[in-house]
């Protein structure tokens, strides 16, 4: 038996595009500032339980604040991905 290892998003399926809109409707709707493409693809690959503060170094998160903003993300990321199966995005 072998093993491969190999990088599934980006090689055989891209859910960028989906995590950036959702990045940035996430932001938005949380009245932070809304990070360009630019700056959410550099990001990309590191959890988001980083990144996100990362993207927002002037806000200072309440306590359940921040997960709600993930919940909000991936509330989108689901919408939008879902949307991308379709063919719509």
């Amino acid at each position: 038996m072998q093993t491969y290892i190999f990088d599934f998003d980006g090689t055989l399926a891209n859910s960028g595009k989906a995590g950036i809109l959702a990045t940035q409707a996430a932001f938005k709707d949380f009245g932070l500032p809304v990070p360009n493409e630019n700056i959410i693809n550099y990001f990309m690959g590191i959890p988001i339980e980083v990144s996100f503060k990362k993207m927002a170094p002037e806000h200072t998160f309440a306590n359940n604040e921040f997960e709600k903003l993930l919940t909000v993300f991936r509330q989108h990321y689901k919408k939008l991905d879902n949307l991308k199966k379709d063919g719509s995005i």
